[in-house]
């Protein structure tokens, strides 16, 4: 009895070949597709941040005094456009020409206050007689207080803080988006800082306190003078504006010649927080400003008083957490502290004495107090 199916067809040799090549070739990419899948897994769930634990919350309250340092920065002025196109010699000289006209106009047109602006003066480097006995004898008669001559000028803007020379600030605000109305914005704030200047030389968030009389809007009512001086002098100092150099360097002049009038020498240093009831906000600010202001003049008179102030902030910090408050060696406080470590690396870029574990605690403290590694 036949079978009805047909003979058995032998599968080539060829074939048998191509069949186990392609089995031991798909297998190969079978393997190495798994194994790269695991490791991508792997490597999601490493960097997935995952709640270990209770955390510590992140609390930051500011009092008064944060909340009127708007009216010190309520006229700054955001470039909506970046100019990406290379900056050119007659740019920058047309900027600054616009720049100079515009001071001209507003000075036309400013309120008139009891604050005359100097006039003013060669941007040639010259020597400059200080009255020492209006605020640098509280600090030590004896070595502050010589009257000697010291050199000044522009050109000692260096460093980090080199961008504020006028032909560099010129050429930064050009490359970073900067216009004539930018510089319109920044002119008229400096004018109405000065115009606001307290007859001492200092500066009240307190506008009843000040040449207006409260009649201008948006008062604030911190009475601490020392941080509104030093606010008030950042700005200037920001333009490029020093006690040696720019048309407001009598304002400048006087501000700083206030906060060292009202620094309180100690055996941990030099205390800015003011008689009016100020807190290490106040000096933290003041000391920036001192810091700066020595930074960009070379200033022998200042170093003592910009040490001085860093001095009492490495005194202050808590040896416990590493941070400060509103009180010396208090718990620390991320804003409070913020302002220290700013006064710190001011004083850092001035080459003064800033002990190396005082920013080694500082920076034990910011890791004590982040949460979800570091996001806040």
């Amino acid at each position: 009895m036949s079978s009805s199916n047909g003979p058995e067809t032998a599968v080539p040799l060829w074939a048998t070949e191509q069949v186990y090549r392609f089995w031991r070739q798909a297998s190969s990419s079978l393997i190495s597709l798994v194994l790269h899948a695991l490791l991508v897994i792997l490597l999601g769930l490493w960097f997935i941040p995952r709640n270990s634990g209770a955390s510590m919350p992140l609390t930051a309250s500011l009092p008064d005094l944060a909340s009127n340092e708007e009216a010190l920065s309520a006229n700054e002025f955001v470039a909506e456009t970046a100019r990406n196109e290379p900056v050119s010699e007659t740019a920058v000289s047309t900027l600054e020409q616009t720049a100079s006209d515009l001071d001209q106009s507003i000075a036309a047109d400013a309120e008139t206050t009891d604050v005359t602006p100097p006039p003013a003066t060669s941007t040639e480097r010259r020597m400059v007689r200080v009255d020492a006995t209006q605020a640098l004898v509280p600090y030590s008669a004896g070595v502050l207080a010589s009257g000697e001559d010291f050199i000044g000028g522009d050109a000692d803007v260096t460093g980090a803080l080199g961008g504020r020379g006028k032909a560099a600030r010129a050429r930064l605000a050009l490359e970073g988006g900067g216009s004539p109305e930018s510089e319109d914005a920044v002119s008229r704030g400096l004018r109405w800082l000065q115009a606001h200047q307290l007859p001492s030389g200092g500066w009240c968030f307190d506008l009843k306190q000040g040449p207006c009389q409260g009649h201008c809007r948006d008062s604030g009512s911190e009475v601490s003078t020392t941080g509104a001086t030093g606010l008030a002098l950042l700005a200037f100092l920001g333009r490029g504006e020093t006690h040696f150099e720019g048309e407001y360097q009598e304002t400048v002049q006087r501000g700083i010649y206030y906060l060292t009038g009202q620094m309180r020498i100690g055996e941990r240093g030099g205390d800015l927080r003011g008689e009016s009831g100020g807190t290490m906000y106040s000096h933290g600010i003041a000391a920036i400003a001192l810091c700066e202001a020595y930074a960009m003049t070379r200033d022998p008179t200042l170093e003592p008083f910009a040490q001085k102030a860093i001095d009492f902030i490495v005194g202050a910090q808590d040896p416990r957490t590493g941070g400060w408050r509103y009180e010396p060696r208090m718990p620390g406080d991320t804003t409070v502290s913020g302002w220290q470590i700013m006064a710190l690396k001011s004083g850092q870029m001035a080459y003064l004495r800033v002990p190396y574990e005082t920013i080694e605690r500082a920076g034990h403290f910011l890791d004590s107090v982040q949460v979800e590694n570091g996001a806040r």
